[in-house]
């Protein structure tokens, strides 16, 4: 199974932030087919309903969200949406500004090759998940 190129440049981004912050963040992710009758819209909009309301409201514009949806969850228990790869891509930029190697993924847009990229690195929190 291949990720979208935005899917894929996601997890190079998680990939980096799982090397420059073990200790700091426990990363994983979940794989879904694509397609338009894939789980992984209805998997996004039960997910969505754990969100604050706040949040909710933000992400209520279309059913699923476009792949990746990226989140945090946080020591207390809540969650923090951050939306598709570009938000992914923003927040890492800020919160490691320090990490070379995350601003490098993290500041280059997709790009064709990203279609071939590996899934075979788990984050650090599970192997991966193929749903």
């Amino acid at each position: 199974m291949s990720p979208s190129h935005n899917a894929a440049r996601a997890k190079l981004v998680l990939d980096a932030i799982t090397k420059a912050a073990a200790g700091r963040y426990a990363t994983w992710f979940v794989v879904f087919s694509r397609g338009a009758s894939s789980p992984y819209y209805k998997w996004v909009e039960a997910l969505k309903k754990e969100l604050p309301e706040e949040q909710r409201a933000r992400f209520a514009s279309r059913f699923g969200w476009s792949a990746p949806f990226c989140w945090l969850e946080l020591p207390d228990g809540g969650r923090q949406a951050l939306g598709g790869r570009d938000a992914l891509c923003e927040w890492a930029l800020c919160e490691f500004a320090d990490s070379a190697a995350v601003r490098r993924v993290a500041s280059a847009g997709p790009k064709y090759m990203d279609l071939f990229a590996s899934l075979s690195k788990p984050g650090s929190a599970t192997a991966p998940k193929y749903v």
